[in-house]
C-alpha cells in the first residue's frame, strides 16, 4: 500500500520521521522504517497479542511502557525504543523465558566467537547446544538475545522431559523447546482456522499440544504449515528438512500448485531448495498457505524425473542429445499440413511457455488446432459465463469474499482443490455470512454451511434453475440492476416453466423447501459471491446458472460480490489468457475477429489462422480417426485425467507425438520424442491465479541434469525450422512481446511485478490493474441472461473420486478404501454397511468396505482410495495401474456388487 497525504500519520521513532497508517502498531512502523524491536509473540500475519512484552516501548502519547504490538500510533507520537528501564524490563522478562528452553549456548560469553556448526569443547556441562537445535541460525530467540545481551539466567533451567512428536507426515514436535508463545496455536485459529493446536497444562508447566492429546491428524490438522513457519524457536519444525540449516538465499516465488496463487519464498541452501515457507509480504495470499504449497516439492529431486532428451528407436526411447531430439521434431513436423498438427499447451507452465507455443503453432506452423487440459474446470463449463460476460474470469479479487454477507459454492471440495481460497470462505462465515454449498458429494466445507445441498449428480443445473424460478416468482430479484445491466431476461424466465420446486426435487433429491429457502437467502443477502468448479456437471449450463444468479440478484461488478470460477491449475488461467485456446489469440480476443486477426498478421505473418480450430475434446476425435496426425504438448509434471484411456487411445493413434514432460508415465510413454522439462524451482516466468493475478515466479536452483524450459525448447526447435521472430534472450522479453499483442497484459512488464502482482486488465504501463471486472458493465455493454435446457434425469450410478494434489504425506494419511452409498442405492443393490464390495468401471475395478448412509447422494458413490493406490506418489507423477484415473474430481458410471467371499 503507498501511503498518500491523506491517509499518513506523522511519528518519530527514536529520533527517525517515520510515515505511518493510521491505525497502523508501532511495531509495523518501526520495521518499515528499518528500525529493530525485539520480539518472541508478535507476527506481522497475526492479530496484536501483547502476551511476552518483549517490544515494550515509551511513547509520548501513553503512560508506562506499552507493548508496541499493541499500541497504534498518533499524529506527533515521539516513540523510544530503547533506553535503561526499557532494557531492565526486557532483561527480567526474557530471564523468565529462558528458564523453560536451554539456554547454556544463548547465554555463552563466548557466543560470538562460536560459528553455526561449532561445537562448544569449553563447557562440558551443556548438553543441549544450538548446534544441535533444527532452528539453529534461523531463531528468533536467539536474536532477541543476543539483542538484549543476557549472559546470566537468575532462576535453574529445568529439562521438560517431553517425549518427542515425530509421528506426523510433514511436522515434528519438540515441546521441550517451546517457549509458549502462542503464534502457533494463534495462527493455527487466525489464518486456518483448524484449531488443531492448543495449549496444555498450565503455569510454568504450559507448551502447546492437541486438544485431546493425539496425533496432529487426529486433530483436525490440515497440515499447512504455518505453525512451523510462525514458531520462532525450534519447536516446531518440518520432518524432511528440519536439518536444512539456515537458507543462503529465500528466492520469492508463486505456488505452482493449485490457481489461488499463494506468494511462497523458496528457501536456497548450498544452491540446493531445502524447504519453503510462506512469504508474508506477498500480495498474492499474504502469509497462507496449504499443505501441497508447503511440502510438495520433493519431486525436484526425484530419482524418476526425466533428466535428457529420448527418441524412440523402434518400441524403446532411447537417450540423445537436444540436437538430435530437436533435429527429429522439427523434420517430422514439416511433414504434415497444418490441419494435421495439434498442440497441447499445459495448465502447469508459465504464461512465457503456452505464449511461445501458440505462437509457434500459429505464426510458426499456421496451426489452429490450440488447446490446454484443465481438469477440474473444463472450457465447457465456462462457456456459459463467457457467454454473459464476454469473459469466464474471476469477477473479484479472492481476498473480496471475507466481505460478502453470501457465499454460494457450487461442485467445488476447496478444501483439497482450492484449500486457501476455502480459507477466505471459513473466514466470511466467522463474520457472519452464510454459506450455501451445493454438491454431489457431502465436503468438508459443508460442514460449515448454513443450507447444504447434497443433489444427484448431473442435477446442480436443475437445482440452479428451481432457485432461479423461486426467486423470480416471488420477486426477490435486483429489478433495478436489471433494468440497467442485463438483456434477455423473457428468455430465461421463459425456459424455468419446468424447473418446478417439487419436479426438482423427484430429479434431484434436495427437498423444495430448502431450494426456496436458498432463493430467499440470496434475494435478501448482498453482496454474494458464486464459488464453481465444473468438472462434475460437465457442461455449459453450469456456468450459465450461476451467472443467471448473479446478475438477477445485483452482485457482478460490486465489492465482495462476483462469480468465481475455480481454475483447476496454477496456470489454467494464464494458459487461456496466452492463447492457448482453439478459439481465441493471446489476450482473449475471437479468432474469428477481423480487426484481431489483422493485428497479429502484421506482428507475426501471414501463417495465423483465421478460423477457430479444435478443442481438447474434438481433438481426441480427431487424432482417433486419423485426421489428426502429429501432436506436439507441454505435459510438465501435470497428471492429465483419462477415467476411460480415451486420452491414451487417441494418442496412441497419432503417427508422431513429442512431450515436454518432467516424469515419464502419461503420454510420454507413448511418446517418439520426450523432451525432459524443468521444474518451478529452475525457471523464470509468471502464473496467472484464478482471480486474473499475474505473479512472479523465479528461478532458485540450476535446471537438474539436461532440463529445460519450454519456452526454450520451443524457441530453439523454431530456428531450427527457419522461422523468425523466436530469438529471445529470457522470459523478461517474451512477456514484453505478451503486452504487445494482448491488449490485457498491455501495462505488465517484468520491472513492475518485481515489487507488486497485477491482476489484468492492465492496458498501459501507468494501469494499476484491475481487481474488479465489470463495474460499469461489460466491454460490449450489457450482461445477457441465458435460457436454460430442461432437466433432464440422469440413469445409473456415478462413482465421484476423492480430490487431492497428492503427496507422499497425504496418501499416508489416506487410510482404507471407502466405497461409500446411500441407504436406498445399498438396499436395491443388497449391500449392508461393512460389507466388501467390488466397484467396476471402463478403466478398471477396486475393491473396498461399504459405507451406507455416509456422504453420498442417491444416484452417486463416493470413493477414496488407499494410501498406496492414490493416483500421485512423492513425485507428483501417475502410479502405474488402473486406479489413476481417481485423481481429479470426477463422473464414472460405474457398477457396484458385493464381493464374493
Amino acid at each position: 500500500m503507498t501511503i498518500t497525504s491523506h491517509d499518513t500519520v506523522h511519528v518519530k521513532i527514536d529520533g527517525v520521521d517515520v510515515d505511518a497508517k493510521p491505525g497502523e502498531m508501532i511495531i509495523d512502523a518501526a520495521r518499515r522504517a528499518g528500525i529493530y524491536i525485539p520480539y518472541l509473540c508478535w507476527h506481522p500475519i497475526l492479530k496484536p497479542y501483547g502476551a511476552c512484552r518483549m517490544c515494550v516501548v515509551s511513547t509520548t502519547a501513553t503512560p508506562g511502557l506499552p507493548a508496541s504490538c499493541h499500541t497504534a500510533v498518533a499524529e506527533g507520537m515521539e516513540v523510544t525504543t530503547n533506553s535503561q528501564a526499557i532494557e531492565d524490563i526486557r532483561r527480567d522478562i526474557l530471564g523468565l523465558t529462558l528458564v523453560n528452553h536451554p539456554h547454556g549456548c544463548l547465554t555463552c560469553w563466548r557466543i560470538e566467537h562460536c560459528g553455526p556448526a561449532d561445537v562448544c569443547l569449553r563447557n562440558v556441562k551443556v548438553t543441549d547446544r544450538c548446534v544441535v537445535c533444527p532452528q539453529n541460525e534461523r531463531c528468533e530467540l536467539q536474536d532477541v538475545t543476543y539483542y538484549i545481551k543476557v549472559d546470566e539466567v537468575p532462576l535453574p533451567y529445568e529439562y521438560r522431559n517431553i517425549p518427542l512428536e515425530t509421528r506426523n507426515p510433514f511436522i515434528d514436535h519438540d515441546m521441550n523447546l517451546c517457549i509458549v508463545c502462542g503464534k502457533c496455536v494463534r495462527a493455527c485459529d487466525e489464518l486456518e482456522g483448524a484449531n488443531a493446536i492448543t495449549f496444555e497444562q498450565r503455569g510454568n508447566r504450559t507448551v502447546v499440544g492437541t486438544a485431546q492429546g493425539g496425533t496432529l491428524a487426529e486433530s483436525g490438522c490440515t497440515f499447512c504449515g504455518v505453525c512451523v513457519d510462525v514458531c520462532p524457536v525450534g519447536a516446531i519444525t518440518e520432518k524432511d528438512s528440519k536439518w536444512a540449516g539456515r537458507a543462503d538465499d529465500l528466492v520469492a516465488s508463486a505456488c505452482s500448485q493449485c490457481s489461488v496463487g499463494c506468494s511462497l519464498n523458496l528457501n536456497v541452501k548450498n544452491e540446493k531448495l531445502t524447504r519453503i515457507t510462506h512469504d508474508i509480504e506477498g500480495e498474492g495470499t499474504h502469509g497462507q498457505e496449504c499443505v501441497q504449497g508447503k511440502f510438495g516439492y520433493k519431486w525436484v529431486y526425484s530419482k524418476d524425473r526425466l533428466m535428457q532428451p529420448l527418441v524412440r528407436q523402434g518400441k524403446e526411447l532411447q537417450a540423445t542429445t537436444w540436437d538430435q531430439a530437436l533435429d527429429t521434431v522439427a523434420k517430422r513436423l514439416q511433414g504434415y499440413k497444418p490441419d494435421e498438427i495439434a498442440l497441447l499447451g499445459s495448465a502447469k507452465a508459465t504464461n512465457e511457455d503456452n505464449f511461445v507455443l501458440q505462437k509457434f503453432g500459429r505464426a510458426a506452423l499456421g496451426v489452429a488446432n490450440i488447446d490446454f487440459i484443465d481438469p477440474l474446470c473444463p472450457p465447457e463449463a465456462l462457456e456459459g459465463m463467457e457467454r454473459a460476460f464476454g469473459t469466464s474470469a474471476a469477477t473479484n479479487s479472492m481476498w473480496e469474499l471475507r466481505d460478502s454477507r453470501l457465499i454460494f459454492v457450487i461442485d467445488s471440495d476447496l478444501t483439497f482443490e482450492h484449500p486457501v481460497a476455502g480459507l477466505q470462505v471459513k473466514e466470511a462465515v466467522r463474520r457472519g455470512a452464510h454459506l450455501i454449498v451445493l454438491d454431489p458429494r457431502d465436503t468438508e466445507m459443508g460442514l460449515q454451511a448454513s443450507e447444504r445441498l447434497v443433489c444427484r449428480p448431473g442435477t446442480e443445473t436443475a437445482v440452479l434453475g428451481a432457485i432461479l424460478r423461486v426467486l423470480l416468482d416471488e420477486e426477490l430479484e435486483d429489478k433495478d440492476y436489471i433494468q440497467r445491466h442485463t438483456n434477455q431476461l423473457a428468455d430465461l424466465q421463459q425456459s424455468l416453466g419446468s424447473f418446478d420446486g417439487a419436479a426438482v426435487e423427484k430429479l434431484s433429491g434436495v427437498p423444495s423447501a430448502q431450494i426456496a429457502q436458498v432463493a430467499r437467502l440470496l434475494g435478501t443477502h448482498r453482496p454474494a459471491a458464486f464459488l464453481f468448479g465444473g468438472a462434475l456437471s460437465q457442461g455449459a449450463d453450469l456456468g450459465a446458472s450461476v451467472a443467471n444468479l448473479a446478475m438477477l440478484t445485483g452482485n457482478v461488478g460490486k465489492p465482495g460480490a462476483g462469480i468465481f470460477p475455480l481454475r483447476g491449475e496454477n496456470n489454467s488461467q494464464g494458459a487461456a489468457d496466452m492463447g492457448c485456446r482453439p478459439d481465441a489469440f493471446p489476450g482473449g480476443a475471437p479468432v474469428a475477429s477481423a480487426g484481431a486477426w489483422l493485428r497479429l498478421r502484421e506482428t507475426w505473418g501471414d501463417s495465423v489462422p483465421h478460423e477457430p480450430g479444435l478443442g481438447s475434446r474434438e481433438l481426441l476425435a480427431a487424432m482417433k480417426n486419423g485426421q489428426i496426425k502429429a501432436v506436439l504438448m507441454l505435459a510438465e509434471n501435470q497428471v492429465l485425467p483419462d477415467p476411460d484411456g480415451e486420452l491414451a487411445e487417441a494418442l496412441g493413434k497419432v503417427e508422431f507425438l513429442a512431450v515436454h514432460q518432467a516424469f515419464p508415465g502419461g503420454p510420454a510413454d507413448q511418446a517418439h520424442v520426450v523432451l525432459p522439462a524443468t521444474s518451478f524451482a529452475e525457471r523464470d516466468g509468471t502464473y496467472t491465479s484464478f482471480e486474473r493475478r499475474i505473479q512472479r515466479t523465479r528461478q532458485a536452483i540450476k535446471p537438474l541434469g539436461d532440463c529445460r524450459p519450454a519456452w526454450q525448447v520451443i524457441s530453439d526447435l523454431a530456428r531450427r525450422m527457419e522461422h523468425a521472430g523466436f530469438d529471445y534472450a529470457s522470459p523478461a522479453e517474451i512477456m514484453d512481446e505478451i503486452a504487445r499483442v494482448a491488449p490485457t497484459y498491455g501495462g505488465v512488464s517484468y520491472a513492475r511485478l518485481e515489487t507488486e502482482s497485477l491482476q489484468w486488465p492492465c492496458p498501459d504501463p501507468d494501469h494499476p490493474g484491475t481487481p474488479m471486472l465489470h463495474a460499469e458493465g461489460t466491454a460490449r455493454g450489457r450482461f445477457q441472461a441465458m435460457a436454460l435446457p430442461q432437466p433432464v434425469k440422469s440413469d445409473g450410478l456415478v462413482a465421484l473420486s476423492a480430490v487431492f494434489r497428492e503427496i507422499k504425506g497425504t496418501i499416508d494419511l489416506g487410510g482404507l478404501n471407502a466405497v461409500e452409498l446411500s441407504s436406498a442405492d445399498a438396499k436395491r443393490l443388497g449391500i449392508a454397511d461393512g460389507d466388501t464390495v467390488e466397484l467396476k468401471a471402463g478403466f478398471g475395478s477396486v475393491t473396498g468396505r461399504a459405507r451406507v448412509d455416509g456422504r453420498a447422494a442417491e444416484g452417486s458413490v463416493l470413493v477414496t482410495l488407499p494410501q498406496h493406490s492414490m493416483v500421485v506418489d512423492i513425485h507428483n507423477k501417475p502410479t502405474p495401474g488402473p486406479l489413476a484415473p481417481f485423481s481429479r474430481a470426477k463422473r464414472f458410471p460405474v457398477t457396484v456388487t458385493k464381493a464374493s467371499g
